[in-house]
């Protein structure tokens, strides 16, 4: 993803060559407060950068075991879960273990969205 093309301050009767003066921020009065807004956003967006690129590279490192384990313990507790419910032991939860195995597809879930979110 390239940088955001933030737009050039345009003030009439201002070269864009020439450096602008305390008399041309005092003509315009918005003109420092839109300049520092575009500085702060690309700060923003340089540390937003250095944050999202290790932890997309971390996860994705990560991201076929993790599937992997996921997949397999929520696949293998509904198995599980069905077995016993067809066995009928007496003190068997059910739903308890129905929602353990719906929580690690969710997380799974959550995982990949997570990496797409942070890939974009």
């Amino acid at each position: 993803m390239a940088a955001r093309d933030y737009a050039i301050l345009r003030i009439q009767g201002h070269r864009p060559d020439e450096l602008m003066s305390t008399t041309s921020y005092m003509s315009e009065p918005n003109a420092m407060v839109t300049r520092s807004r575009s500085v702060a956003g690309i700060i923003l967006w340089c540390l937003w950068q250095t944050i999202r690129i290790p932890a997309y590279f971390f996860l994705s490192i990560l991201a076929p075991v993790v599937r992997v384990v996921l997949s397999g313990v929520a696949f293998l507790g509904l198995l599980t879960t069905l077995l016993w419910e067809c066995v009928h032991p007496q003190h068997f939860p059910f739903a308890l273990m129905l929602g353990m195995s719906l929580g690690f597809g969710l997380l799974l879930y959550i995982y990949e969205w997570l990496l797409g979110f942070l890939r974009r």
